[in-house]
């Protein structure tokens, strides 16, 4: 004969059983009907890159969309989304998400050399030079450091890019493509003496190659 407490501990199993069932149940439910409803915003961050790099611009916007609506503030996925704005042609919609993306990392390298593209390409120079000249140089890798001389040049900043250069070759003495785009600036700015030493240190490692492809 069953005492209380023993069919009150049937009860309890029997009644975890059913709500586990039913968890279970609405669970795959879920994975079925909504999939999205387990990705967190990397996963879709990381979505939105394979769209990318696919050429599916406007699919990638609503993946990232999607990754900033789990974490709304995450920088690395603001700076993405405004490359993807920019690469889709909408300036202003990327100009805001570089904007924000600098409010939440103040000096983030990228977003400050995606929204000082943005204000050149609108003729807004004084802007542009502000947030270029925030970027600590030891914060840029030699890739981005390239992108802000790069980009300095191109919108007359000469001096500016000439102390990018400098500092790029003082890693790199020999880097052919700063020793001429260091030139290039100087000449701009009939810095003669400057641009004839870059040119004088240039013109040996530019026949280089050709050097010693003759020997045996």
């Amino acid at each position: 004969m069953s005492t209380p407490s023993t069919k009150s501990r049937r009860r309890t199993v029997l009644l975890t059983g059913f709500v586990l069932f039913w968890l279970v149940v609405a669970l795959w439910t879920i994975h079925k009907t909504k999939p999205e409803f387990w990705m967190d915003g990397y996963s879709y961050f990381r979505q939105a890159r394979q769209l990318s790099e696919k050429g599916d611009t406007n699919e990638a916007l609503v993946a990232i969309d999607k990754a900033l609506g789990r974490d709304a503030n995450n920088a690395g996925y603001l700076v993405f989304k405004g490359s993807l704005e920019e690469k889709a042609g909408h300036a202003e919609d990327a100009g805001t998400a570089y904007r924000r993306a600098l409010e939440i990392n103040p000096g983030d390298p990228e977003a400050a050399l995606g929204l000082a593209k943005l204000l050149l390409a609108a003729g807004k120079d004084a802007e542009a030079g502000d947030v270029l000249t925030v970027i600590p140089a030891d914060k840029l890798d030699k890739a981005l450091l390239e992108r802000r001389a790069g980009l300095q040049a191109q919108y007359g900043k000469q001096a500016e890019a000439l102390a990018d250069y400098e500092r790029l070759l003082a890693d790199a003495p020999d880097d052919i493509g700063s020793l001429r785009a260091l030139a290039a600036s100087a000449m701009a700015v009939q810095d003669w003496a400057r641009a004839e030493k870059a040119l004088t240190r240039l013109l040996p490692l530019a026949h280089r190659p050709q050097i010693q492809g003759l020997e045996p």
